[in-house]
């Protein structure tokens, strides 16, 4: 999602494949655990990591969207004049953002908050774009496959966010979209 030229191959593939593109579910996301200070080694935040969790969860959602969109445009209207529809993966770490996990949460805060401006800027175009905020979901990247950080540390992150005491499921994402 942070290659322009990986993301116009895909857009030209779909294109050349299937003719148009109708729905893009923006779902690409890291997590790297991290307050901003480690108190316990004295040491601040590595500033590389927030910028991998900056440049995939917002960046690149902007990026996959911006494209698509240029695609989409192009699209026959339906009969409700909609061209094709774009759904974000935020997440409930943008609303209520835990200090285990900054730059998790404020990227998918990002993610909520640049949806409604950019949906309002193409709805003329015939393209709906909306977000959807889901809790920790059981993945790889929840089960700590992709925190470098303690798993404590991360657990503490994902349980502040748990409001069913488990973590959801991946149908239960898909059966949202």
């Amino acid at each position: 999602v942070c290659s322009e030229d990986a993301i116009k191959l895909a857009l030209n593939l779909i294109k050349l494949k299937i003719g148009k593109l109708n729905v893009v579910v923006n779902s690409a996301g890291i997590f790297r655990a991290g307050e901003i200070y480690d108190s316990e080694n004295n040491q601040p935040h590595p500033l590389h990591s927030w910028i991998a969790v900056m440049n995939v969860n917002l960046y690149g959602t902007f990026n996959v969207m911006r494209l698509a969109i240029d695609l989409m445009k192009d699209n026959q209207p339906d009969d409700d004049n909609q061209r094709g529809v774009i759904i974000n993966l935020s997440s409930v770490a943008g609303y209520n953002v835990p200090v285990e996990a900054l730059a998790y949460g404020i990227s998918k805060a990002g993610v909520a908050a640049m949806t409604e401006p950019v949906a309002k800027s193409v709805g003329h175009l015939g393209i709906r774009i909306n977000a959807i905020a889901p809790g920790p979901i059981d993945t790889p990247m929840n089960s700590g496959g992709q925190a470098p950080q303690s798993n404590n540390f991360q657990r503490t992150a994902i349980e502040s966010l748990q409001n069913l005491k488990r973590l959801g499921r991946p149908e239960e994402v898909t059966h949202l979209v």
